[in-house]
């Protein structure tokens, strides 16, 4: 990187022109020329070599890496892999092994007596209390689940110790989920990537990388015996930090797109998928679903929702208007300020929240009395 600051020749120089279209980690509008020349201009220097696997269009990328001064090596993938030889359980060897147990493993079941509900009155529940013990106290079919989980790190609620102990977290709760969930039942879940220390090798500054939490999130759904059925992109539109800034370096390996999507996971519990009966009323009609974030802070930096990450009505009302009928339960494990449940209520559904912080839990009674929702607060520790 601090060589090609140095190094002005043309072929190690971005044009603004191709950092315009790429600036972003969406790109709706793209051809074969400006996806390879971005490729190799961001990420690779005059003299390096390249090796080209199965690309779409060869000749044309064969051409961009001659003129920009790079070496080609163009292989078909089965010249790079060898086939013949691989393990054909070699997955399901991985997601049992001796790896996987150390961290993720279920945790004993809680001696935790049953929590009665009323569900058949017009009022949405909101529970006090941690997310893995509600659930095993719950002991009603849920017909739809949706989230946006608490994020690692990100936030002053949601702290761990490493990466390893947050997805044994999610993935005890995830089993909860499973439990309850109808057969054929959704779990609609939002979660976005991060840039953060995974704090399981280096705990220096020099550990901070991007990490894949969406990726994290389809292995643990697997392994607590959920299956992915698609995964929606919400496009949130322009980004509100600066993160991604180059620092005016137009040079190889500066450049860092804007995150601007987060992912919108649907999985489904085994038996027959349920759908609303309705057609005309189902949401998702796209794989990219453009909308923008709640911009919770106002005028002079004060939060107008209470809660540091709210998410819009949009995103349960994709799951609810998709995957309920009206009269169905739908339950969000990490409630927050109760978007979900109160969404749930306004479409003639009805709704359960859980959350483990009282003040987001009175929070979310209030928002509740905002829409002409009526709220029952239950601790469920008490």
């Amino acid at each position: 990187m601090q060589d090609a600051t140095f190094d002005f020749s043309k072929e190690n120089q971005i044009p603004k022109e191709l950092i315009k279209i790429w600036r972003k980690d969406v790109v709706l509008e793209w051809d074969y020329d400006s996806l390879y020349s971005m490729l190799i201009k961001y990420f690779t220097f005059v003299g390096d070599r390249i090796i080209l696997l199965n690309a779409e269009k060869p000749e044309l990328f064969s051409f961009i890496i001659s003129k920009e001064k790079r070496i080609n090596n163009a292989l078909q993938i089965e010249q790079f892999l060898d086939f013949s030889v691989k393990d054909q359980n070699e997955f399901d060897n991985f997601f049992n092994s001796e790896f996987i147990k150390l961290f993720l493993y279920q945790q004993e079941n809680p001696k935790i007596p049953n929590l009665e509900l009323n569900t058949q009155d017009n009022r949405i529940k909101i529970i006090v209390g941690d997310s893995y013990k509600v659930l095993e106290a719950l002991k009603i079919p849920v017909t739809n689940m949706v989230t946006s989980p608490p994020y690692y790190n990100v936030r002053r609620y949601s702290q761990w110790k490493n990466l390893l102990n947050y997805l044994n977290d999610m993935y005890n709760i995830i089993l909860k989920a499973y439990d309850i969930l109808m057969e054929g039942g959704v779990f609609f879940y939002n979660i976005g990537d991060i840039f953060d220390n995974e704090n399981i090798i280096v705990k220096s500054k020099m550990g901070e990388k991007r990490i894949p939490l969406g990726a994290y999130t389809i292995f643990i759904f697997e392994k607590a015996g959920f299956e992915l059925l698609d995964n929606i992109i919400w496009y949130k539109g322009e980004p509100q930090s600066n993160r991604h800034k180059n620092d005016g370096n137009y040079t190889p390996y500066y450049q860092r797109p804007a995150n601007c999507y987060e992912h919108m996971f649907i999985f489904k519990k085994k038996g027959k998928l349920i759908l609303n009966k309705n057609k005309e009323e189902i949401k998702i009609k796209n794989n990219i679903i453009k909308f923008t974030p709640v911009f919770k802070i106002g005028k002079g930096g004060v939060n107008r929702y209470g809660h540091t990450a709210p998410f819009p009505k949009i995103i349960p009302l994709l799951s609810i208007y998709t995957f309920t009928n009206e009269g169905d339960l739908v339950l969000d494990p990490f409630s927050g300020s109760g978007t979900t449940p109160i969404v749930a209520n306004l479409n003639n559904r009805k709704g359960i929240g859980i959350e483990l912080n009282k003040e987001y839990a009175l929070l979310s009674i209030n928002k509740a009395k905002e829409e002409n929702v009526t709220a029952d607060l239950i601790e469920f520790d008490n």
